[in-house]
Formats: structure tokens, sequence, C-alpha cells
């Protein structure tokens, strides 16, 4: 497959976002390891139920793409990216 494009993602955003989870992820593997880019930390899931992990910054921010980077998801695994203002 050739790439006729490439986007570098040069700011971390989610390093500045207070983030929440719901159902509430494996304790020793929570959603604050997503705001650490070490390879060994990861957030883990409880379950196979739908996993919510949200976001709130304390002021507004531009973002200009996403990324989900090492998952495991199958391919029938879905993730849904919504933005709101407000």
């Amino acid at each position: 497959m050739a790439v006729s494009n490439i986007r570098i993602l040069v700011e971390n955003k989610i390093d500045s976002v207070t983030l929440s989870d719901s159902p509430t992820m494996v304790s020793t593997l929570s959603v604050e390891n997503l705001q650490n880019s070490l390879r060994a930390k990861v957030a883990r899931t409880t379950g196979i139920a739908d996993q919510s992990i949200l976001g709130d910054w304390s002021a507004p921010v531009s973002i200009s793409g996403a990324a989900i980077w090492r998952t495991n998801l199958s391919d029938e695994g879905t993730w849904r990216l919504r933005l709101y203002d407000g």
C-alpha cells in the first residue's frame, strides 16, 4: 500500500487533559497510563463491554488529528472520537 501523505503530530494534547473512564479500568493499569509514553505503561479494561475514556481540558484546545497507538483492537473492534465545544 503506497502512502502519499504523512502527518506528524508534534504536541500530544492528551498530556494536558483530565481523564476519566467508565467503567473503571484495571486499577494497576489505569486510564492515566495513557498520558505516559513508556511502552510498559498501558491501560486495560476490565472486560469486553464498551469502554469510555473522557477527557476534559480546562481551556479550549485545537486538535488536528487523533491516533490510537499500540492497540490490540480486533478487526471487528470500533473506536469513536467525539469532540464537543462547551
